[in-house]
């Protein structure tokens, strides 16, 4: 108890009071910040105006945040006269600092580019490289996506500004998905293009994008041409429309098990590679 006391009558009552104030102002100005950007300037409950509300509330957050630690630096003495000491005599640790901060503003200058210009929005589905998944989160410094796997993948927002993004939600979310199958030589060609269009176009995913006139004239829901003759295979390639990205995905692994059984039940080889080796007989000396 003695210790204790002691320690009670120690505090500077007035710097606690100051703390206290600066916590609570801090507090209720980001409250209010956040009220006026979901409430009066963000009006809008799309994907836009998800995607802003959440940048603008991290903004706000990591802006209250660093005022806030400005601010506890100049309010306790003991703080401003380290920080004072640090900033004097450390001439190479910032320069460091300026250095490793240089890609912290990149990715907030570029978090501000990927809302400005709509790159893509919150609950799309985009490709970034080699990733691939549906929006989650953007924020100052990074962009969420969580792939198939349910994974999240963060990735700064430098490297999404300076990479080539393919959004396949934006504007029309229906895409036209690519099968291609190769078959053997010897098989029967009509025939298998017949199979492949069949058990794509009934497929339950599978959308029909005809025009009335192309249905009249007979064109089939789903076009299946030769892509390509290569030394061991012929490519077909079927032209599936789905709704979504995220579907077309689970709809061509399950056409790729309906049109292997189906070739099987009829008689059409898959491409299998053949090398033909040859031995040139030894002249006789």
């Amino acid at each position: 108890m003695d210790y204790l006391q002691n320690w009670f009558s120690h505090i500077d009552s007035p710097l606690f009071a100051n703390i206290g104030i600066l916590l609570v102002v801090l507090y209720a100005l980001r409250k209010i910040a956040k009220y006026i950007v979901g409430k009066k300037l963000i009006t809008t409950d799309d994907n836009d105006g998800k995607t802003r509300l959440r940048f603008f509330k991290n903004a706000i957050d990591f802006s209250f945040f660093l005022i806030g630690f400005i601010a506890l630096f100049n309010i306790v003495p003991s703080l401003k006269s380290v920080s004072m000491g640090v900033f004097a005599g450390a001439g190479l640790f910032v320069a460091l600092v300026g250095l490793a901060g240089q890609r912290a503003v990149a990715n907030i200058i570029a978090g501000f580019f990927i809302i400005g210009f709509k790159s893509f929005r919150v609950g799309d589905f985009i490709y970034v490289g080699s990733y691939y998944g549906i929006v989650e989160d953007v924020n100052l410094r990074h962009t969420t996506i969580r792939n198939l796997e349910n994974k999240r993948i963060i990735i700064p927002n430098f490297n999404i500004a300076t990479d080539t993004i393919i959004n396949t939600t934006l504007h029309d979310e229906k895409v036209c998905k690519f099968i291609d199958i190769d078959i053997c030589y010897e098989a029967n060609i009509d025939k298998a293009i017949d199979i492949i269009s069949t058990a794509s176009g009934k497929h339950i995913d599978s959308l029909d994008v005809r025009t009335p006139e192309e249905i009249a004239s007979g064109k089939p829901k789903v076009v299946v041409r030769v892509k390509s003759l290569d030394n061991a295979a012929v490519t077909l390639r079927a032209f599936v429309w789905c709704r979504d990205e995220l579907t077309a995905i689970v709809m061509k692994q399950d056409l790729l098990k309906i049109i292997k059984e189906s070739f099987d039940e009829n008689n059409i080889g898959l491409a299998i590679p053949k090398n033909l080796v040859m031995f040139e007989k030894p002249n006789k000396v």
